[in-house]
């Protein structure tokens, strides 16, 4: 227990002190900065804070968390465009020469990164054994390009949504594959979301642009975000079923839950019909709307993962399928 809660103390400290610097440097900019004279120099001070924010942060996330591979190295990226945000927001805008001369830097940071991962992972993807689909390889190809697991799985989501909602997708309809959104009438959800979040997003741009035109253009970016990510959603529920091979169930949820199990770990099966059991903690409910019609019983836990590297180890795995009957006879067989 001792050993545990030191070592809790010890990365909790790495991750403190960039936030403490982080913080500090707001507090003299926010409260000291604006009331200094011009005798004390504003100037010099404002460069060292700009300083603070936007090189000793991102320093002490590469010492604290890099390089004791806590963290993968792309988060200097977001450490850095924080500090220059806070920088933005906090310094006075008479002492921000210092911060106008970074501003070039983000745009071929910014290219740099992306080219990277870009290379990596077709060079990632490329070396990926042939077989499955866009986001089983794409996840693959994060892990071994960022080397850290949440990250990887975080960025395979953005970027699953993405491809889904707009890459045009012929999934041809495969033996043993079974779907999840039919009968739930998911389509209906869908279309009925996305035309209240258009509706309501031209509504409140207009009146909120009466106010605030920068922040009209926000909220709407973020609707027209919300917008794509459940188009997404919804697509790759129809490109990704489940499905039953003579070795494997390919547990495919969409992008909410993947995992692969041998169908030697499956001692039971059985269809549920109106079930409202308290599912236990080892138990995985994965259904779109209703009740799940199918139970999987494990002989012993597996890990599934899902969307943005959540994780669940089960035992039991509760299921909304289309074909319910079907199914289970093709576990069965």
């Amino acid at each position: 227990m001792t050993v545990t809660k030191s070592m809790f103390v010890r990365n909790a400290l790495y991750y403190a002190a960039p936030l403490l610097v982080l913080c500090s440097a707001a507090a003299v900019s926010l409260f000291i900065l604006p009331v200094l004279s011009e005798a004390s120099r504003p100037q010099l001070i404002s460069a060292a804070l700009v300083l603070d924010f936007t090189l000793v942060v991102p320093f002490l996330v590469y010492v604290l968390l890099v390089r004791t591979k806590r963290a993968p190295w792309l988060v200097l990226v977001p450490s850095f465009v924080l500090g220059y945000a806070l920088a933005k927001l906090t310094i006075p805008a008479g002492n921000q020469a210092a911060l106008d001369l970074l501003r070039f830097l983000a745009l071929p940071v910014e290219l740099t990164v992306i080219t990277y991962l870009i290379i990596v992972a077709r060079r990632a993807i490329k070396h990926t054994p042939a077989g499955g689909d866009f986001a089983t390889r794409f996840r693959a190809a994060a892990r071994t390009a960022l080397s850290a697991r949440v990250p990887a799985d975080i960025l395979t989501t953005e970027v699953a949504i993405l491809y889904y909602a707009f890459h045009r997708n012929r999934t041809a309809v495969v033996p043993g594959s079974f779907t999840v959104h039919r009968e739930a009438g998911y389509v209906a959800v869908v279309i009925g979301i996305g035309m209240a979040i258009v509706a309501e997003t031209l509504a409140l741009h207009f009146l909120i642009s009466l106010w605030s035109v920068v922040f009209a253009w926000i909220l709407t970016g973020l609707s027209m975000y919300s917008f794509i990510w459940i188009t997404g959603d919804y697509r790759a529920m129809t490109a990704r079923p489940v499905l039953v091979t003579s070795t494997h169930l390919l547990l495919r949820f969409g992008l909410r839950w993947e995992a692969d199990i041998p169908l030697e770990r499956i001692i039971g099966i059985g269809t549920l019909k109106n079930n409202k059991d308290k599912p236990d903690a080892d138990t995985l409910v994965a259904a779109l709307l209703g009740s799940p019609n199918v139970q999987i019983t494990l002989d012993r836990p597996v890990e599934i993962t899902g969307l943005y590297g959540i994780r669940r180890v089960v035992k039991t795995i509760r299921l909304r399928v289309d074909g319910s009957s079907k199914f289970c006879a093709a576990l069965g067989a």
